[in-house]
């Protein structure tokens, strides 16, 4: 488990790369102690490199409105799976993230702990880009935590992450549909994550729960509350929560 601290960072970093003011969002960082080494958008994935003196955090955007931007709402809706070395994974995300690496690579490599993060769409592209890190470059002391992330691979993908044993964290609000998705009985993606954070219908925190206690709670939930199917996804419904439970 990272520090509190740390967590609360994570989650407001996952948040301000969503700001396309640069100049306001780079002021946003500095208040938390760190400095914008490198803002990035190559092929509609964009996202901020960040550095502080005892780490570096990579945070993706996530998606944005579909007038704004509708090539997000093509990556995400590109949901056959790509054949890759380390399993098959979500075209869209994959295809996002492939070409990043020699890019973001010279930021990363600077002998200080690596953290990579981020919201909805931003969670998928940190978890997939994560593994190909690894991969790649071989450090396993990465690690990545995502808030509201949809599946993004096939059981041999989750195998992959088991394999290399990814550092990976991931929250989930109750009744978020986009982290319930897609489908598993349907198209067969999985979620990976070492250590599952959960909040319940009451805003409690379960850590690591059963698919059984998760499923219920989201059942309970959804009758009592369907339009949190929309609200449990919002970036700052999850800042709340964190900032609660992480204090």
């Amino acid at each position: 488990m990272i520090k509190n601290k740390m967590t609360r960072d994570l989650c407001e970093l996952s948040i301000f790369a969503y700001d396309d003011n640069k100049e306001t969002m780079k002021q946003k960082v500095n208040k938390l102690g760190y400095e914008v080494t490198n803002v990035f958008s190559v092929k509609e994935i964009d996202g901020i490199i960040c550095e502080s003196d005892d780490a570096i955090v990579l945070a993706f955007r996530g998606s944005e409105s579909f007038t704004s931007c509708p090539r997000d709402w093509y990556t995400n809706f590109n949901i056959g799976k790509k054949r890759t070395g380390i399993g098959g994974i979500h075209s869209g995300f994959f295809n996002g993230v492939i070409d990043l690496h020699k890019n973001l690579k010279p930021y990363l490599d600077k002998h200080k702990p690596v953290y990579i993060t981020g919201h909805s769409q931003g969670g998928a592209l940190a978890t997939v880009y994560s593994a190909i890190y690894v991969s790649l470059v071989g450090d396993k002391s990465l690690i990545a935590v995502t808030f509201a992330q949809p599946r993004v691979g096939d059981k041999y993908f989750v195998r992959y992450c088991k394999d290399i044993n990814l550092n990976l964290i991931r929250f989930e609000n109750s009744n978020d549909i986009v982290a319930k998705l897609p489908l598993y009985n349907i198209m067969r993606y999985k979620h990976y994550q070492k250590e599952h954070i959960y909040f319940d219908r009451k805003g409690d925190i379960i850590f690591n729960p059963s698919t059984k206690i998760s499923i219920l709670d989201f059942i309970k939930d959804l009758f009592t509350r369907p339009l949190d199917i929309a609200m449990d996804h919002m970036a700052e419904d999850y800042k709340q929560l964190v900032f609660k439970h992480f204090k």
